[in-house]
């Protein structure tokens, strides 16, 4: 449905009717199947079995605790009881019968609670079931159906009855509202429903809010919001395995409920996910209050049910930690507002490495040839100058998200030349420093182009690995050297192909479109890269809060050591951290780097120089180490 509603209204019709057609076709297959009223029958469905089948009807009068118990009978006599009234009557003024009679016994009897919700309308806050899948969830044996429709009423109702072997309590409405689920429609008591799929949020609703809950997701398309509506038929037993699946693919979840939000699926959704995968759950229903009389759409929409309050909901969630809400797209080739960062599969989408002319307009060269089409620098138009600096504010939103997971002395940098080749030995111990940093819990970070920092990539990438597999993708990396030599992108996803990611380490890579001649590293799982080099340059130096190891580079090398040391000097992030030379030759003779910063922190001219150099990874590692164990002291 990312284009169009493919759910399409047959004609309003009410669930109880439903329920009532279910109960029915039940009947007519099994004869031990009996029905129960307690002085309501038409408007709680049962009058298609009392007119059908009038020897195995039971009209209790008003006396919904009576007619549990009868049940509670029935069933331990080899009968399968249905009784339906009222859900407030039901799942309240029977609840020590539902509870001792009925579930304690676990024996198979069917309630259908009938008028849930403030839809019910005039009859007002007396009749309006709004804690009933509260009651009935808690109770040990019992299973609890809240369906979307007429046709899924009618389904749920009869697998309830012939497949189920305990408790059953259905919730249905008494509006006529929208049936449309299909006829042949897969439906598994406890197997929820994914309606639409998306990305962005996730809309987990239950019974008359599932419709409600599509014409929201179609109207936030239209936004640019991919929303996922999954269809919670039931509360008990919850499905837990679409929810993870939610939880780990989208970034916030709506729970929808014509119900309390204390209670029912909201507090069920809730309690699952804080325990197995916590993310943001914001639970829409009625907020610990009751209904009132009143027109059915006029109470849902009073009370945020109805499509636009759940998109208002949503919006204004969105909008408390993120503003892009009321940014336009601007018909860029670029998200103007990216959710995330990227990884190998956004940045190279649409590029196949069995093909590489696949390459020419995958999204990242689309990017560059729009950024070089407007000029590297900004000013000459004023939609993209916007456009770009809204990305890349968004894009270092997203950094942080990422980087607050970590210590802040845990996160390590490491620079040097893009010109380091793949069969060069240093490429090859940076390739394990990485690795073993990695896996000592380091988030490492580079500038994300070849070379070293194509090397930190794979080290990250390769860690959990044995070593022999890490020769095995250095051997397959060396025919193509240097990025420039034909098949270098193509050989780096040849490696993922064969040594596909299979921990949760991940590195990060911070290249800029100002240098995108030049590829970023497929190997970091997270990318952010940037229009604007400057700001580039500076979160580099800045982020990588526990130490920089710096190999052998030339100038842009030396522009980040000495912005290094001065951030240092002044302690600009509240304090010093430890700058690593590896290359005794090159940074005492060739270029004097560490030479020159230890003799003007000796002088007193440069102040908090951390400052190590050495050709060996051991000796690297443990001066990175000694800094993170003397700051925790």
């Amino acid at each position: 449905m990312n284009s169009s509603m493919k759910y399409i209204n047959k004609g309003d019709k009410p669930t109880k009717t439903g329920f009532g057609e279910g109960v029915l076709e039940a009947a007519k297959n099994n004869p031990n199947v009996v029905g129960l009223g307690a002085d309501i029958t038409t408007s709680v469905g049962m009058n298609f079995f009392r007119d059908a089948y009038p020897e195995r009807f039971f009209s209790m009068g008003i006396a919904e605790q009576d007619a549990t118990a009868v049940a509670a009978g029935l069933a331990l006599s080899g009968k399968i009881p249905v009784f339906s009234t009222y859900g407030v009557f039901a799942a309240h003024r029977a609840n020590d019968q539902i509870r001792i009679s009925i579930c304690y016994n676990n024996v198979h009897a069917v309630i259908g609670g009938a008028h849930g919700g403030v839809s019910v309308g005039p009859d007002g806050a007396t009749h309006q079931a709004l804690e009933d899948l509260a009651a009935m969830r808690v109770l040990p044996n019992m299973t609890v159906i809240s369906p979307c429709d007429a046709t899924q009423a009618r389904i749920a109702t009869r697998k309830a009855i012939e497949e189920v072997q305990g408790p059953v309590y259905i919730r249905f409405g008494r509006e006529a509202v929208p049936d449309f689920t299909e006829e042949n429609q897969d439906f598994q008591i406890g197997k929820a429903q994914v309606l639409n799929e998306g990305n962005d949020f996730t809309i987990v609703a239950t019974g008359h809010e599932v419709w409600e809950s599509l014409l929201a997701a179609k109207n936030l398309e239209k936004m640019g919001f991919t929303v996922r509506v999954i269809n919670m038929h039931t509360i008990k037993p919850l499905d837990e395995e679409v929810l993870l699946k939610a939880a780990s693919e989208t970034r916030m979840i709506f729970t929808v409920e014509e119900h309390q939000i204390a209670g029912g699926l909201g507090s069920a959704v809730a309690e699952f996910l804080s325990e197995h995968h916590p993310i943001r759950v914001v639970r829409i229903g009625m907020n610990d209050s009751f209904g009132e009389s009143g027109g059915a759409a006029v109470l849902i929409h009073k009370y945020g049910l109805d499509a636009a309050g759940i998109v208002n909901r949503i919006l204004e969630e969105e909008a408390s930690e993120d503003l892009s809400v009321f940014i336009p797209k601007m018909d860029k080739p670029f998200p103007t507002y990216p959710k995330k960062l990227y990884d190998s599969k956004t940045l190279y989408d649409g590029y196949d490495f069995h093909d590489e002319s696949t390459f020419e307009t995958c999204f990242d060269t689309r990017v560059y040839k729009h950024y070089i089409s407007y000029g590297k620098q900004r000013g000459k138009d004023v939609r993209e100058t916007l456009a770009r600096s809204l990305h890349d504010h968004f894009i270092t939103r997203a950094l942080y998200q990422l980087l607050d997971k970590y210590d802040e002395k845990m996160v390590i940098g490491i620079m040097g030349g893009h010109a380091r080749r793949r069969d060069d030995a240093q490429y090859r111990q940076i390739v394990y420093l990485s690795k073993r940093l990695t896996e000592k819990g380091r988030l490492m970070v580079t500038g994300g182009g070849p070379g070293a920092m194509e090397a930190t990539h794979l080290g990250a990438y390769m860690a959990g690995r044995p070593d022999c597999e890490v020769e095995e993708a250095l051997q397959m990396l060396i025919p193509s050297p240097t990025f420039q030599d034909p098949g270098w992108l193509r050989r780096s996803f040849e490696v993922m192909e064969r040594f596909p990611l299979q921990s949760e380490y991940r590195s990060l890579a911070i290249p800029t479109w100002y240098y995108g001649h030049e590829p970023t590293a497929p190997f970091a799982t997270d990318i952010a890269k940037y229009f604007d080099n400057s700001v580039r340059e500076d979160g580099i130096v800045t982020v990588a809060k526990g130490g920089i190891v710096y190999t052998p580079g030339s100038a842009g090398t030396m522009q980040e050591i000495f912005q290094d040391a001065g951030q240092n000097h002044y302690e600009s992030v509240g304090y010093a951290s430890p700058m690593v030379f590896m290359g005794k030759e090159y940074y005492t003779k060739y270029m004097p780097a560490y030479s020159m910063l230890d003799d003007l922190s000796k002088r007193g001219i440069f102040k908090n120089m951390i400052l190590t150099i050495s050709d060996d990874n051991d000796e690297i590692i443990a001066a990175l180490e000694k800094f993170h164990e003397s700051s925790e002291s």
